[in-house]
């Protein structure tokens, strides 16, 4: 979710964080501050040059990032630069460059966010997959939601749908494939994830974490999830700079995109986890694309 979604990472500290950083970088740190944002992992400032990004899990988890942060730079999309990969307790870390900016605001130059969006969907790959420690894909199929919601209906999710709910998520037309898919995607793509410069313009998108070999449109699907939060005029300048980049709007891709995000909506909700509010966000959210009064 990309609104009022609870943070998990109490579990980090400054002392855990001061051994981490030294264990990577072989110096002790002057100053250490605890970053917003952030799920499962730790983000902390580093003498305000460097982010310590502590994993909830191994150290395979740190790899698999580092991998795709430099593929998304080797194609012009801007991330913080990798300076460092390891782990420390069993945890995986990176120490990554600390970008200045802001959270994506009103005032951000939203024809450039749609550009790097183009970047990262200008990476195109063989076949679908999740990336592992090596960079390779662990392939799966694209069944655009069709077990994986079954499964998610007959779970945790659809105890919290409910069976009006279920029925219309049943009732739906099945999703079709991007013609580009599949290519690189963020799969976290909105505000939180992306900084902005005084400009406007993105200066880095942050939290790499679920990237993944898959449809675009998954991409399109998470930005606009709320589409209420945007003032008029920045959709339209952002699928501008989207398109002038290089990347490609079917003449249904806003209806694709909704049907894309469902699943990733009915995959928050079926979470072994309660988070109330976040939990009303989603069925909020969910019961416009069903058309649900």
């Amino acid at each position: 979710m990309s609104r009022f979604t609870p943070r998990c990472n109490d579990w980090a500290g400054n002392a855990l964080i001061r051994s981490a950083f030294r264990h990577a970088m072989g110096y002790r740190p002057t100053q250490v501050r605890g970053l917003s944002g952030g799920f499962n992992n730790a983000n902390y400032a580093i003498d305000e040059k460097l982010v310590l990004r502590l994993y909830a899990q191994d150290a395979a988890a740190a790899a698999r990032e580092a991998h795709v942060l430099k593929l998304a730079a080797g194609v012009g999309v801007r991330t913080p630069e990798v300076v460092a990969e390891s782990s420390f307790e069993g945890r995986g870390l990176l120490v990554l460059s600390l970008v200045s900016g802001r959270i994506l605001d009103q005032e951000a130059d939203f024809a450039d966010v749609g550009a790097q969006l183009a970047l990262i969907h200008s990476l195109g790959f063989e076949q679908w997959g999740l990336f592992q420690a090596d960079g390779s894909l662990e392939t799966f199929l694209p069944q655009l939601g069709g077990e994986m919601v079954t499964s998610y209906l007959d779970g945790r999710a659809g105890v919290r749908l409910g069976p009006r709910r279920v029925a219309a998520v049943r009732a739906l037309e099945p999703a079709s494939l991007h013609p580009r898919a599949p290519t690189l995607v963020h799969s976290d793509f909105n505000p939180k994830n992306i900084l902005v410069g005084a400009n406007g313009k993105v200066t880095a998108v942050l939290d790499w974490e679920f990237a993944m070999a898959a449809d675009p449109l998954i991409d399109l699907g998470n930005f606009f999830r709320f589409p209420e939060d945007y003032e008029a005029g920045a959709k339209a300048l952002f699928l501008e700079g989207y398109e002038d980049a290089g990347g490609v709007l079917t003449e249904d891709w806003e209806r694709q995109a909704q049907l894309h995000d469902l699943v990733s909506l009915l995959d928050f909700l079926d979470k072994k986890e309660e988070y109330p509010e976040t939990f009303s966000t989603a069925l909020n959210r969910l019961d416009r694309v069903l058309g649900l009064g």
